[in-house]
């Protein structure tokens, strides 16, 4: 079922553009304070497409891999310091592990670059998140490389 009459181009072109343009906490608002309470004013059918149709999307979503940045970026910092604990051993000690932390900092990346790729690419969602998810991943990378025995 189709809201839209032609008249209404207008309004929904200069909502959209504004909409787009604010920033995620203005968005919040602006639903909660204003377009959640006119479902209680529409017509039942139409609130009700409208709540199936949020929730086929939430359905469809619910497979998306969950990209915790923090989580990867505190994982990433433990690999390190282990790493970095097992470089000062490894002055004293004829044996080292560090090139096991620097393989397990690669594969943990290399997994979490699999679940960005399906956020960003396969369900189209979370572009910025998933920028800043491969840019940490690519700096880490770049920094086992430099870590790296020759």
């Amino acid at each position: 079922m189709s809201l839209r009459r032609d008249e209404d181009h207008d309004y929904i072109s200069t909502f959209s553009q504004i909409y787009q343009n604010l920033p995620s906490n203005a968005k919040q608002d602006l639903l909660e304070q204003y377009l959640f309470p006119l479902l209680n004013a529409a017509p039942e059918h139409i609130s009700q497409d409208i709540i199936n149709t949020a929730s086929q999307f939430r359905k469809n979503l619910m497979a998306m891999p969950d990209l915790n940045y923090d989580g990867m970026l505190k994982e990433i910092n433990g690999l390190w310091a282990a790493y970095s604990a097992e470089e000062i051993r490894a002055i004293t000690k004829d044996t080292t592990r560090c090139d096991a932390f620097l393989r397990e900092i690669l594969a943990s990346v290399a997994a979490w670059i699999s679940d960005i790729w399906s956020v960003a690419c396969e369900f189209m969602e979370n572009f910025e998140l998933a920028h800043r998810c491969l840019r940490l991943a690519a700096e880490t990378v770049a920094a086992v490389e430099r870590k790296a025995p020759k």
